[in-house]
């Protein structure tokens, strides 16, 4: 078997990263930290998964270890070649083993096959996981082994069926850790405990007969107690049902008196009751209509006050009767109008006293612009003029040089003259032009139309309210009729309370009036206090009735609870019988009843510790009787088991010391070709445990240094692989298992190295150089 190559997705440190291997010794040389133990550890997993799952800490579990650093799908592939045939397994990783999953390819077919499952490692090389770090794959400073039982089965050819030798270390401790627990030579086994018991409990039975005898002598003390107790008991009710007789004959007495002062109770209540209604003679009125005419008659004096507040007064009725009109009473309308009158007589004010400054400003523009136009016609005449003198000056240089230039002078004057002119005409520009003059124009055109206008508007307005216009007081005839607008619609509203509280008061004088007239009455001029006199009568009447029905519902009661002839009846009382003396002698019976009472729980009490105890020995004398047997089936299970020990472990040896000698040859070979010594000085016993012979006497190997360890172990593993493989070679992984050894020792490491690579695919981790 070999591994042709590997690709890490995300494992450790490591992150997509591919790995291709030969045949023979592939070595891996890099730095500390690169990541080698975690290559190494890589391929460990892809075969047999996650050493700690079952670890409580973090640090021990190698699932957290190798979670990646950067996150991304945790797990690979790998491609390994097994009896021929090529197949690529591909891991990944979840949070826990249920989450993980595995698939195995043929590379051939590339289909997933079920040649191996993801117990593949087991299945490959026929060995758990344990025994596989224990052989095939060397970690760093863990060179040293030891035999397994899995290596034994693998060893004796035994690996399809490996019930008996692979569990053998198990059976052996578990029958070591029975016979430790069982042990009679201990205080901490069970037969040493069984047999403390034993005595124990021997000694406890010895009480049964004393507590037996003390049984029967208190039963009979509480039988003699019981039998006076029941005599007591028989007196006690005799003469509870004397002194229940005498208390009957008082208890009736008590009922009879009761029963007559309930009946002139009742008798007295009714009388009553009969002369209080008499006062109404129709009938008697409800609660709550009484009650809404009292409400009605003291609402009466608030209704008259509020009336008087609101009648008019002589001078009101007059004003109202000349001035109120129709369109008063929607006197917010009115006034809202009266408003916007107003409004319309300040604009028309406003327009009309910025008309005449339009006006002046019109006439001013227009005179201005027929004056420009005349300077600008000026203007032009000059330079005409100008240039005329300019060209016959020039022609009469040709003549008289004087006389020409005289002329051209002239004309320049002329066309400065024009210049200054038509700049003037220039500075003017700012001033209204004829289309602004126009705009003018038009606003004082419409400025006197609407002015007109609202005069019109506002005579009509007042003529409508029969007020002469006057244009200098019509702020004020607005405002006057504004404030008679308002003192009409308040009289309105006043003389509209008026009317309303007075016809209410009125409606409810008539309605009080009328109720008292149905209670046969006649209505007084103070109608409250009427009323209130009534309501008095009505609640002594409501009271005297309820009274009456109190008495006639508690008379009814006792009639119903009680035999009224039967109370009439006498109950036969002896003369003599006295509550008094009754009481003393129950009293006694009483005080003798609880001693015998104190008497039979204290013997009850002492019978049921008796009991306890002597069902406790009961139970006791079975319990003794069973850890008497079970002692002594224990004592033959121990036997048994001592024995079963003995020869299973003979068994063992005799299966082990079979392939003693091959190892034993292994390791020499392997030993001489590192140390370049011979391995007299060691030795291997059945149990494949190696000891060094020093000064006469076998020692462990774990005397010596840690580098000699390291060789010893790295030597005992080759033979073991060698034993345990005959045909199909594994994969050997080595991660730097020389780190330890001197000079002389690393070079015999190396030369293995090549030596075993003739016949084994090795994977050589290290970072050293010297050791490449």
């Amino acid at each position: 078997m070999k591994i042709i190559k590997c690709h890490i997705e995300n494992f450790g440190k490591i992150s997509d990263a591919s790995f291709d291997f030969t045949d023979g010794c592939n070595v891996i040389y890099e730095n500390n930290g690169w990541g080698k133990s975690t290559l190494a550890t890589f391929i460990k997993v892809m075969f047999y998964g996650f050493d700690g799952e079952t670890k409580k800490k973090l640090v021990e579990k190698e699932r957290e270890i190798f979670r990646p650093w950067q996150g991304g799908v945790y797990g690979g592939q790998l491609t390994f070649e097994v009896g021929g045939h090529v197949y690529t397994m591909i891991r990944t990783f979840g949070k826990k083993e249920s989450d993980d999953e595995f698939v195995l390819k043929d590379d051939e077919t590339n289909i997933t096959v079920d040649k191996f499952s993801s117990h593949i490692g087991e299945e490959l090389f026929k060995i758990d996981s344990e025994s596989f770090k224990r052989t095939v794959y060397i970690s760093q400073n863990d060179c040293i082994t030891m035999t397994t039982d899995s290596i034994n089965a693998k060893i004796g050819n035994l690996a399809e069926n490996t019930d008996d030798i692979n569990n053998y270390e198990n059976v052996d401790n578990k029958l070591k850790d029975i016979l430790n627990s069982m042990t009679p030579r201990r205080t901490t086994g069970s037969l040493n405990k069984l047999k403390k018991n034993i005595a124990e409990l021997t000694e406890y039975v010895k009480e049964a007969d004393n507590i037996d005898r003390s049984i029967f002598d208190v039963n009979k003390l509480c039988e003699d107690s019981r039998v006076t107790l029941d005599n007591l008991r028989n007196d006690k009710e005799e003469l509870t049902r004397l002194q229940k007789k005498i208390s009957e004959q008082k208890d009736v007495q008590v009922k009879r008196d009761r029963y007559n002062s309930i009946k002139t109770e009742f008798d007295a209540r009714k009388d009553t009751y009969e002369e209080e209604k008499k006062y109404f003679p129709n009938n008697v009125p409800e609660e709550a209509e009484l009650r809404d005419n009292m409400n009605r008659a003291a609402s009466l004096d608030g209704l008259a006050r509020s009336a008087n507040m609101y009648e008019p007064t002589a001078e009101e009725e007059i004003r109202y009767e000349k001035y109120y009109r129709e369109e008063f009473s929607e006197g917010d309308k009115l006034e809202k109008e009266i408003h916007s009158i107003l409004n319309l007589w300040n604009s028309r004010n406003e327009k009309k006293a910025m008309l005449n400054t339009k006006k002046m400003e019109a006439v001013n523009s227009r005179t201005f612009i027929e004056n420009s136009k005349k300077k600008s016609s000026n203007a032009g005449k000059l330079f005409l003029v100008a240039a005329v003198l300019f060209i016959l000056g020039i022609g009469l240089t040709f003549v008289n040089l004087y006389l020409g230039i005289t002329v051209i002078v002239l004309g320049v004057l002329c066309g400065v003259v024009g210049i200054i002119a038509n700049s003037n005409k220039n500075d003017n520009s700012a001033l209204p032009d004829e289309t602004t003059l126009i705009q003018l124009e038009n606003d004082i055109e419409t400025d006197e139309k609407f002015i007109v206008n609202a005069e019109n508007e506002v005579k009509l307005f007042l003529e409508k309210y029969s007020i002469m216009y006057s244009e200098n007081e019509v702020v004020s005839q607005l405002y006057e009729l504004s404030n008679l607008v308002k003192d009409c619609v308040m009289i309105h509203d006043k003389i509209s309370k008026y009317g309303s509280a007075k016809d209410k008061y009125i409606d409810e004088k008539n309605c009080v009036c009328e109720f008292v007239k149905s209670l046969g009455k006649v209505p007084s001029d103070n109608l409250a206090e009427q009323l209130r006199e009534i309501y008095d009568k009505h609640s002594k009447v409501k009271l005297s009735y309820e009274e009456f029905l109190k008495a006639k519902r508690i008379k009814e009661e006792f009639e119903e609870n009680e035999n009224v002839a039967e109370l009439m009846k006498a109950i036969d009382v002896p003369e003599d019988a006295s509550m008094e003396d009754i009481a003393d002698k129950l009293n006694h019976i009483h005080q003798e009843m609880e001693g015998l009472n104190e008497n039979i729980l204290s013997y009850r009490k002492t019978l049921d510790d008796y009991r306890l105890k002597r069902d406790d020995i009961s139970e006791k004398e079975i319990e003794l009787e069973k850890l008497k047997l079970e002692y002594e089936e224990g004592n033959k299970k121990y036997s048994l088991i001592e024995k079963t020990k003995e020869f299973l472990g003979v068994a063992k040896v005799s299966f082990t010391s079979k392939y003693m000698q091959p190892i034993m040859s292994g390791f020499e070979k392997y030993y001489k070709m590192i140390s370049r010594d011979n391995a007299d000085a060691y030795s291997i016993d059945a149990n494949t445990k190696l000891s060094v012979n020093e000064k006469g006497l076998p020692r462990d190997i774990s005397t010596l240094s840690t580098g000699y360890q390291d060789m010893l172990g790295v030597c005992m593993r080759m033979a073991l692989i060698d034993a345990m493989y005959k045909e199909e070679k594994p994969c050997i992984i080595f991660d730097d298992p020389f780190v330890n050894l001197d000079e002389n020792k690393t070079d015999g490491g190396l030369e293995f190295l090549k030596n075993i690579a003739c016949e084994y695919q090795v994977i050589y981790f290290t970072c050293h150089k010297s050791r490449v």
